[in-house]
């Protein structure tokens, strides 16, 4: 999966801060596993002090993870428990300047990293292009949505963008350049074969500023997509104050389905009565034809995400289903979620 651009909010931070990642998610570097996992993440009162720290390091240059995600499901009149996410990962440090990552998965995830280049750094291989919150939902419909196509039209047209793991997503060959314009100002571009046909040429661009205000940290960032007739525009950021975190994300894309204007969103509350325990509430939308009224979905969702150790998230979460013009009976859906990594 990919990562949890709230926490970065949170902190006011880089995803690269945790990550392997210069644009987050995946594998966890030293500080993601044995810092940040034991003293901002689990609960507090259960870490020892002789908790022993596993960082998956072989030697001073190889380091080994893995993420393994069981999700158990009960809605729309199905019940199913069935693995989410086995993924092994892989990080050869060649140097201070240069890696390799490796990701041994559904989708196979592979590049060298060339970093500490002044101010920027350089990706070459095969991964996913750096587009908006990097969310770790990918049944958002700012990613790949319901890989079933369940809601809108008994399943004949998509339920969210392109990113969708579950069904015809591959990462694409891709070079990524990123560059720190100042401690606020981060810009990614990237040229890339194309995610929906090989053929086509993938063009990505994403900007984001994050500061420290006295309310509170504030991200802001935009991002653009070209591949073929395909366009793709969006607006994400959030804001958060203490233990109350909002992010969120706006999509308009051209010619995604048939030569329509879909438009996506994505808006989240997480809230933390303690450390270990996040509060949940969520709200996607999701309209294949911005120009017409019906056809719509939005989807409510509330939960809580507990971390009772620093390799363990237990996700709770109910979900419910609005649908605009449409004659379906969708039915609240119940999910349980066990994440673990290394």
């Amino acid at each position: 999966m990919l990562a949890l651009p709230s926490y970065a909010m949170e902190e006011n931070t880089g995803c690269i801060n945790c990550h392997i990642n210069p644009t987050g998610g995946v594998m966890r570097n030293d500080y993601g596993s044995n810092v940040y996992s034991f003293d901002e993440l689990s609960i507090r009162k259960w870490i020892k002090k002789d908790d022993k720290k596993i960082d998956g390091f072989i030697n001073d240059n190889i380091q080994i993870g893995g993420e393994l995600r069981i999700q158990s499901y009960d809605g729309q009149e199905n019940k199913s428990i069935f693995p989410m996410q086995i993924d092994i990962y892989s990080n050869i440090m060649f140097n201070n300047d240069v890696s390799l990552f490796v990701k041994y998965g559904a989708e196979l995830e592979v590049y060298f990293l060339l970093d500490d280049l002044y101010k920027d750094w350089i990706k070459i291989g095969k991964t996913i292009p750096n587009y908006g919150l990097k969310l770790d939902d990918h049944t958002s419909f700012v990613r790949g949505g319901n890989s079933s196509r369940s809601y809108i039209y008994s399943g004949l047209v998509d339920e969210g963008l392109i990113f969708d793991y579950a069904k015809d997503y591959k990462d694409p060959v891709l070079i990524e350049i990123g560059t720190k314009i100042n401690k606020k100002i981060s810009l990614t571009s990237s040229i890339s074969t194309g995610i929906l046909n090989d053929n086509k040429e993938n063009i990505t661009l994403t900007a984001n500023y994050k500061n420290k205000t006295s309310f509170g940290s504030i991200l802001f960032g935009t991002s653009f997509m070209q591949e073929g007739n395909l366009k793709m525009t969006g607006i994400f950021g959030g804001a958060s104050n203490e233990n109350l975190t909002f992010s969120y994300e706006i999509d308009k894309v051209n010619n995604w389905i048939l030569n329509y204007e879909s438009l996506a969103s994505f808006f989240e509350v997480m809230y933390k009565p303690i450390q270990g325990v996040h509060l949940i509430a969520k709200y996607d939308y999701f309209d294949k034809n911005y120009d017409l009224l019906d056809g719509s979905v939005d989807r409510y969702s509330i939960g809580v995400n507990i971390f009772p150790f620093n390799f363990l998230e237990v996700k709770l979460q109910l979900r419910k289903y609005n649908l605009h013009s449409i004659d379906f009976d969708a039915n609240t859906e119940y999910l349980v979620q066990l994440h673990t990594w290394f």
